[in-house]
């Protein structure tokens, strides 16, 4: 037979009643303050939240319909000639593609004939699947913009292009390229190393298969793609017509 004392519970005496009582009102007052934080954080949260979010929609505002980052814009492409020109040729170019560099000398003449009318930008289209340095040159060629020696970097890119194009890292070179031509290497290194410069490079690239690039060089003139750009002659027919220039054959 059980034990009948261990079947019925004890009965508590009266400081043990006492004592249950006064942890009970501990624990009250404990939920009660932790329920007052719980409010309070998440208050001035939902608040940091929603400011948070305030922030954002007017920085992606700020970048047009489509949430461009307006650091990203053409307006912060290299270019010659006049900013606010109303005649604006775009090159779309990759460092590593031999028929860009074959084009240079047509891309000069139109900046020797047409740099005090027109404006002439460069924009980044750089083919990696065929050309495995090409992003890490647009990635030189905008950390070298940051500190206005884009254009010089880029004569030097495309005169040296057969000695680091198929580099397994052209890192070093590039670095000592920027240093020849008087970049801030520790500067040039941290901006090579940062996505930012990286970013830049993917919105040209977006941007020109937007317009339906898919080669280069590709010459835009304001909306108008210049297809088999072979000369000097074949730009200067669009861009005069963009002028409303009739004479065909303007010379300096």
């Amino acid at each position: 037979m059980a034990d009948q004392s261990m079947s019925q519970p004890q009965e508590l005496t009266k400081k043990q009643r006492k004592e249950m009582r006064r942890e009970e009102r501990r624990n009250e007052e404990q939920n009660v303050r932790r329920s007052s934080i719980r409010k309070k954080y998440f208050g001035w949260g939902g608040i940091s939240i929603g400011i948070a979010l305030l922030i954002v929609w007017a920085v992606l505002s700020s970048g047009g319909s489509n949430g461009t980052n307006s650091a990203l814009a053409p307006d912060n492409d290299p270019f010659k000639g006049i900013a606010d020109a109303q005649v604006v040729l775009t090159e779309y170019s990759d460092f590593q593609c031999p028929a860009c560099k074959s084009a240079l000398p047509i891309v000069q003449q139109v900046i020797d004939t047409y740099a005090d009318r027109i404006k002439i930008t460069y924009n980044n289209f750089p083919l990696s699947s065929i050309h495995q340095n090409s992003d890490e040159a647009a990635k030189a060629g905008e950390c070298a913009f940051d500190q206005n020696k884009f254009w010089e970097y880029h004569d030097m890119l495309y005169d040296r292009q057969d000695l680091w194009a198929n580099m397994s890292d052209p890192q070093e070179t590039f670095t000592n390229y920027a240093q020849e031509v008087g970049m801030d290497t520790g500067v040039f290194n941290t901006c090579y190393d940062g996505s930012d410069a990286k970013d830049r490079v993917e919105y040209d690239k977006r941007e020109g298969n937007t317009r339906g690039i898919n080669s280069t060089p590709t010459f835009m003139v304001d909306d108008e793609v210049v297809r088999s750009v072979r000369s000097f002659a074949d730009l200067q027919e669009v861009i005069d017509a963009a002028l409303g220039n009739t004479n065909q054959s303007v010379t300096k």
